[in-house]
């Protein structure tokens, strides 16, 4: 049996690393043994840039939502709880793009909202405070 040389899967190898190392200074972009670790350290901060991302957006839509509920003069937490169910994201799309409906929402439920923060939480009321919501926005999108 003839011997197995391990040539061309290494060079593949490195021919592939070399290549994501492209626009890097240098030996960094040239040479394997620079190129190699450079590119993991670049993979690294690429999963870390993913997870800033996410935390930057995350802290930018409450910003928005909180604004959008201190102009109807509830704090931001009390305007969390009444809606779990709707994420930030839905949210913030509904305090940017159409404040007036939003106020309408948090005027219908005020009552149920003012039962939830006074501890007399009510998991009908809050139910029915999950469903207006999310109808409000469903039929916002649609529009």
């Amino acid at each position: 049996m003839a011997r197995v040389k391990k040539g061309v899967n290494a060079h593949k190898r490195h021919r592939k690393i070399v290549k994501l190392a492209r626009g890097f200074f240098g030996q960094r972009r040239k040479n394997f043994r620079t190129a190699s670790p450079a590119v993991k350290r670049a993979w690294a901060y690429a999963f870390a840039g993913r997870k800033n991302k996410k935390r930057e957006y995350r802290r930018l839509w409450i910003a928005r939502i909180n604004a959008a509920a201190r102009m109807n003069d509830i704090s931001y937490s009390r305007r969390r709880a009444a809606s779990r169910s709707t994420e930030r994201c839905s949210q913030r799309w509904l305090s940017t793009t159409q404040p007036d409906s939003q106020h309408f929402a948090i005027q219908q439920r005020r009552h149920w909202l003012n039962k939830y923060t006074a501890g007399k939480q009510c998991r009908a009321c809050m139910m029915h405070v999950r469903l207006f919501l999310m109808s409000v926005i469903q039929f916002l999108r649609k529009a």
